[in-house]
């Protein structure tokens, strides 16, 4: 019965230290709020632009107009 008992104990103890590790990566995740330094990747600017001039694509589309007449895009 103490074996069983001690046994208990252990596995709560290596449960506890896990819950522990989650809760930390948690919070910081959520004090993670900070912005990133730096210059992002290239790829992700053209991803960025893409999705910023879809919306204009699509209403020049549905309007008959070129897209790029009404407002070009600055890649600077």
């Amino acid at each position: 019965m103490i074996q069983d008992l001690d046994n208990t104990i252990a596995e709560l103890r290596e449960e506890f230290e896990r819950i522990r590790l989650a809760l930390a990566a948690l919070e910081r995740l959520a004090a993670g709020g900070k912005k990133r330094r730096g210059r992002p990747p290239k790829w992700l600017a053209k991803a960025r632009t893409s999705e910023q001039t879809a919306p204009k694509k699509r209403a020049a589309k549905n309007l008959g107009q070129d897209p790029a007449a009404k407002s070009p895009v600055s890649n600077s």
